[in-house]
């Protein structure tokens, strides 16, 4: 069996998919530290089952999964596949098809195989339920032991599961999931962790195997306890398997020993219940006969209440019927009532119409008067308004003719003034000719002379404006250059100011940074302080559910023996367990309240627990003697009992009315003295002579008179006298918890209150928490203000600082402009006098001329104005004419229209006059058909009003004949509820019989029948079956039905107790040959060990001896593995005292010497070689170099002569930060090639 193939995904280092083929000899691992070497060996262990996360150098399982890295994300799953090839199915596959014989033979030889570990299998299995063969085991096991062959492959046919033992390759695959999931595959089929470590056991694989020596514990096998070195020989001798079968044989013996202790109790509580249920059937067959004579009792009554129901139905049905005859007959009057209203109503919906349709006419007479005397104040305004409209046309065409005279006489004299009006204007023109050409010449000469004085004024204008614009610039440059020095300055003490306040702004915060860690005290202070309250709180809660438990466990305890003491009570008064006579003396006392009848004897005595029977044998018949206070009660109640013929009674008188029952009937048992045992008494004449009875505890009696009565008392009287001790008992406990459950409930009261409390001091907590919180943030964001703030103001100064510079420069550059602009305001000035002398002289001759043409000018504009006044003057006449014109035009057009204006009014008035005569007419005649309409209105209204009158007397009459029909329908309604109410009832009777007996009526009458009973007899049987049915308690009705039952599982217990017995005794034996087995399987592995490692310690030493040792050879299942070396030139000592290098050439010797009689499908050695030197490597290799023809080695290693020694050499490296790759070299191909 050889490890071919190791794939890895997703696992630690190992991000992609990596495969490593193994060869079949010795194989190298290498690669610089930190690479992922050692992942592959962690890879193998968590293959093969290993849990501990510490033992995978991790702190949780999950820490297995590619962890991601600065280029990749963390892995989702990782995974490791490890291929054995089994050489074993090979070499069955490869051979030739072998003769008959042969054939026969092999077929023989397997199916012997096969059987022996069946056998071995169902020996070994500890979950089978089937009882272990001895016989087959002892078979098994000694099969095996033949079998064993120190030497044999490291997985044969019998360590091979079966169902993989054909299969070329046997492929085992882990699977964890980030999730948590986790997979375990064998030929990529699910299967559990157990599967893989059944498959791994005994070959030195698995997490107690020796086929993997990690970095850094090769001293183990040297340094280790014996105990934990015995380990690493127990897993090379194959009894590993063995042991755990053995620790689960003896949980499955233990498990079977408790089932059985389990079994024999539940045995002797059936016996117990066996005898319950006999005694509970016989009360079973009794109740039952009552219950049958009860039933037929009940079923006669309840026909007879079927009958008596039948006949008030009856009863009820002729009732119904008068009641309905008379309902019909109210009805036929009320009906005639009806008819008669409704015609009155008739008359009364005519008299309403009429008064309706004279009133309606009435209220439209009213509305038309009220409108024609409207009409007629109309109408006189009409003509009050028409007489003066009229007059004040005419005094208005009065108005417009004086007007109009006017206007004719200022229209012949405006004409006559127009014809007067003559002037000639050519003149005048030719006068205007002259002056108009001497201005035009003078005006000649004036542009020239403003002309040259614009141009000196303008060469003037702009010399001095080149002065103002030079002054302007120089006083700009002067307050630039003043502005800067203020800006400058400005800034510096802006530059200052700033940094003072970035200092400000800095001890702010760190004055907020202490604030916030104080804020984080006082949150976390708080926090402390609402987890101090919600564990007050909790603590409370607790003490509350426990306060609270402990009350209803009280409470129910209380209510349980509060029911019990009824219960007790109850069957006291009845008379429970007496005699019927006793029992019906007691009923007959309580139904007639008889004081004087205390109860029966047994009622008053207190007997010891164990001493019942002794005073039942003593007091016998007297124990249900009924205790009376005086003799006549006595007498009564014998009386009663001859009358009613239902048994017989004693009864004991007490001395004197007022005595004390109790101490009086105790006073009875001071004669008797209760001894364990009647043979433990002494001779009759050396007894006590004040007792006259001796009774043992188990019933038997002897007289002073040598009188002996022995045997079985019976349960009732013991029952009798126990249930008055219990009653007692349960009566003081009762008292006694009433008591308690008011202490619990005070107790739970004040668990409330602290609940309570608890609640405000957690909810004022957590309130401090969330403002102290709220404190916290609001300081937090105020640091996080005063933190931007602070940017912000760095910043600003930083730009500040930054301005300083270009002021200044720009301050240069403004003195260096001013001074040019000096110079040439020099020049400026120094031309200006010329030009103003110039400008002066074109001035004055100008003025000059001006003067001249000004007076030219006015002498032309006054002739101008002159002749414009004629013609102005001459035009206005003209349009004068005009306007008088229209203006007698328009006024006589106004005389016209105002005469019209009269003719209308006049012919207006006329007419409104003739209207209000007319309508004064119409207002006459209405005022007289109103005064009709109203008086037949109301005499409509009073003819309404009586026949109203009579239809409310004829609604009053139906109403009460109505509530008299109603009446007598509510009593036919009641009569048929009641006889619906009989029909339920007759309906449940008949239900009741059909449901609770299971008959029909005519069934029900037969057994009725049978009953020869009176009622009233019945009734009273009745009663008394009842009674008895009640006193005999809860009966079992099944009682027989478990007892068979019981019965039947006592008999299946006991069976089931004899086979637990013998599986106890099948597992004890298997034990004990496992244990035998194992014992000798690890003394002749650890024997071959030893000879082995006292074979290689010297090679590894060259010289020296060495040995094993057991602790305890006495007890060699238990015994711990010691070493003792010597190596050369040295004494024997322990090794605990070699050094490191010494240690772990030991370590190496005892792991090789194991190698070499047990090898392991592979083994893996991770730089085992490091603690050697030069000389012991090149042993060490050589050695491995060796074994590796009988096992498959992985060495993992940073030395070149164990690099050498390998076969193969795979790579390890991290081209990628965090990404482990595979790279492989077969250094024999590469040698053959070298060769070639």
């Amino acid at each position: 069996m050889k490890l071919r193939r190791i794939q890895l995904v997703g696992f630690k280092s190992f991000k992609d998919k990596v495969t490593i083929e193994l060869s079949d000899d010795m194989n190298g691992i290498v690669g610089p530290n930190g690479c992922g070497k050692s992942n592959v060996v962690d890879a193998l262990k968590w293959a093969m089952g290993d849990m501990s996360p510490k033992s995978l150098r991790g702190s949780s399982l999950s820490d297995v999964i590619f962890a991601g890295s600065e280029n990749h994300r963390p892995g989702g799953m990782a995974e490791v596949t490890l291929t054995f090839e089994n050489e074993l199915a090979n070499e069955a596959a490869e051979p030739a098809e072998p003769t008959a014989p042969t054939r026969q033979a092999a077929r023989a030889e397997q199916a012997a195989r096969e059987q022996r570990e069946a056998r071995a299998e169902q020996h070994m299995q500890p979950d089978s339920s089937e009882p272990v063969d001895s016989d087959d085991a002892e078979d098994a096991e000694d099969a095996d032991a033949e079998g064993a062959d120190e030497s044999a492959p490291v997985w044969n046919n019998d360590s091979i599961p079966r169902e993989y033992r054909e299969m070329p390759e046997i492929s085992i695959t882990r699977r964890l999931h980030r999730s948590g999931d986790s997979e375990y595959l064998i030929n990529n089929v699910p299967c559990r962790l157990m599967d893989i470590q059944n498959l791994l056991a005994g070959t030195g694989l698995g997490k107690q195997g020796y086929s993997i020596i990690e970095q850094g514990q090769i001293s183990f096998a040297v340094s280790a306890k014996p105990s934990e070195r015995r380990l690493i020989i127990e897993e090379a001798s194959g009894i590993t398997r063995y042991k755990a079968q053995r620790d689960r044989s003896q949980r499955k013996l233990d498990r079977t020993e408790q089932n059985l202790l389990r079994v024999r109790d539940v045995v002797r509580e059936v016996d117990k219940q066996l005898r319950s249920l006999e005694r509970q059937a016989r009360r079973a067959e009794r109740h039952k006969e009552l219950t049958e004579e009860l039933r037929t009792l009940e079923i006669a009554q309840i026909v007879d209440k079927r009958s008596e129901l039948a006949d008030r139905a009856a009863k009820l049905r002729k009732r119904l019927q008068e009641g309905r005859t008379d309902v019909e007959k109210a009805r036929s009057s009320l009906k005639k009532l009806e008819g008669k209203l409704s015609n009155q109503k008739v008359e009364a919906f005519q008299a309403e119409k009429k008064h309706a349709e004279l009133t309606e006419h009435f209220y439209k007479l009213d509305t038309k008067l009220n409108l024609a005397k409207s009409n007629r104040k109309h109408l006189v305004d009409s003509v009050e308004d028409a007489k003066a409209r009229h007059q004040e046309a005419l005094r208005e065409r009065e108005s417009q003719e004086k007007r109009k005279e006017g206007l004719s006489a200022e229209l012949e004299r405006v004409r006559a003034e127009l014809a007067n009006f003559d002037e000639s204007p050519e003149d005048t023109h030719a006068r205007i000719k002259e002056a108009e050409d001497e201005l035009a010449a003078a005006k000649k000469r004036l542009r020239e002379a403003e002309r040259e004085r614009n141009e000196t004024r303008s060469k003037l204008d702009e010399a001095r404006s080149k002065l103002r614009r030079l002054d302007d610039r120089r006083e700009w440059l002067s307050s630039q250059r003043d502005e800067l020095a203020q800006r400058k300055k400005q800034v510096t003490e802006q530059i200052d100011g700033v940094g003072r306040e970035v200092e400000d702004l800095r001890r702010g915060l760190n004055r907020l940074a202490m604030d916030v860690e104080r804020a984080d005290g006082e949150v976390e202070q708080k926090r402390e302080d609402r987890q101090s309250a919600e564990m007050r709180l909790s603590t409370a809660r607790e003490r509350q559910k426990e306060s609270r438990a402990e009350l209803e466990q009280i409470r129910s305890e209380r209510i349980e023996v509060s029911a019990r003491v009824d219960s007790l009570e109850a069957m006291r008064r009845r008379g429970d367990g007496y005699a019927q006579g006793v029992q019906e003396v007691l009923e007959w006392a309580a139904e007639t309240g008889r004081e004087d009848v205390l109860g029966p004897v047994g009622d008053f005595l207190s007997v010891e627990e164990g001493d019942e029977a002794a005073v039942a044998a003593f007091l016998g018949d007297r124990l249900g003697d009924v205790v009376v206070t005086h003799r006549e009660a006595a007498l009564e109640a014998l009386a009663m009992l001859t009358d009613d013929e239902v048994g017989r009674a004693g009864f004991y008188v007490l001395s004197a009315p007022d005595a004390d029952p109790r101490e009086e009937v105790g006073a009875l048992l001071d004669k008797l003295a209760v001894v364990d045992s009647l043979a433990e008494l002494p001779p009759r004449s050396e007894r006590d002579s004040d007792k006259i009875a001796w009774a043992s505890t188990s019933g038997d009696i002897e007289f002073h008179d040598g009188r002996i009565v022995g045997g079985h008392v019976g349960d009732q009287a013991e029952s009798v006298l126990r249930q008055a001790r219990e009653l007692e008992q349960l009566s003081e406990r009762l008292s006694k918890l009433q008591l308690w459950e008011e202490d619990a409930k005070e107790e739970y009261e004040i668990a409330e209150e602290d609940v309570e409390l608890g609640q405000e001091r957690l909810a004022k907590a957590r309130q401090a928490v969330e403002q102290a919180s709220l404190e916290k943030r609001r300081i937090e964001q105020e640091l996080s203000s005063e933190q931007r703030e602070l940017e912000r103001t760095e910043k600003r100064l930083r730009r500040m600082k930054a301005e300083v510079e270009p002021l200044e420069e720009r301050h240069q550059e403004l003195a260096k402009e001013a001074d040019g602009l000096g110079e040439q305001r020099q020049s400026l000035e120094d031309a200006l006098p010329e030009l103003e002398q110039r400008l002066e002289t074109s001035t004055e001759a100008f003025e000059i001329m001006q003067s001249e043409l000004e007076a030219q000018q006015s002498a032309v504009t006054e002739r101008k104005v002159e002749l414009a006044e004629a013609k102005e003057r001459r035009r206005n006449l003209q349009e004068s004419v005009k306007r008088l014109e229209r203006s007698l035009e328009s006024t006589g057009r106004q005389i016209e229209k105002l005469e019209r204006e009269a003719k209308a009014q006049a012919e207006r008035l006329e007419e409104f006059e003739e209207k209000s005569d007319s309508t004064t007419r119409e207002v006459v005649e209405l005022d007289t058909q109103y005064k009709e309409a109203k008086e037949a209105a109301e005499a409509a209204r009073q003819k309404l009003d009586a026949v109203n009158d009579e239809v409310r007397e004829l609604e009053v009459k139906i109403v009460e004949r109505r509530r008299d029909v109603e009446q007598n329908v509510g009593s036919v309604q009641q009569t048929e509820m009641s006889l619906r109410e009989l029909g339920v009832e007759i309906e449940h009777v008949d239900r009741n019989l059909r449901e609770r007996f299971e008959l029909s009526i005519p069934e029900a009458r037969q057994i009725a029948e049978e009953v020869e009973l009176e009622p009233k007899q019945r009734d009273k049987r009745v009663q008394k079956l009842k009674r008895k049915i009640d006193k005999m308690g809860a009966v079992n009705p099944m009682a027989v039905d478990e007892y068979e039952e019981a019965k039947e599982r006592k008999e299946f217990l006991e069976e089931q107790q004899l086979d637990l017995e013998a599986s106890v005794d099948d597992l004890r034996k298997a034990i004990r040959r496992m244990d035998r087995e194992s014992k000798k399987r690890f003394r002749d592995t650890f024997d071959a060990v030893n000879a082995k490692f006292q074979e290689f310690f010297p090679r590894l030493f060259r010289g020296g001896h060495a040995k094993l040792k057991l602790t305890d050879p006495d007890n060699v299942l238990e015994s711990g593995v010691d070493i003792e070396v010597s190596p050369p030139g040295k004494r024997l000592q322990n090794v605990s005292l070699l050094s490191g290098g010494e240690k772990a050439l030991t370590a190496v010797s005892l792991i090789f010497a194991i190698f070499s009689l047990k090898p392991t499908p592979f083994s893996v050695l991770d730089e085992v070689d490091a603690p050697l030197d030069e000389a012991n490597v090149g042993r060490f290799a050589e050695m491995v170099r060796e074994l590796s023809q009988q096992s498959q080695m992985i060495v993992i290693t940073h030395n070149r002569r164990t690099m050498e020694s390998c076969d193969t050499l795979y790579g390890v490296t991290m081209e990628e930060p965090g990404v482990s790759k595979i790279v492989s070299v077969r250094l024999h191909e590469i040698d053959d090639r070298l060769a070639s």
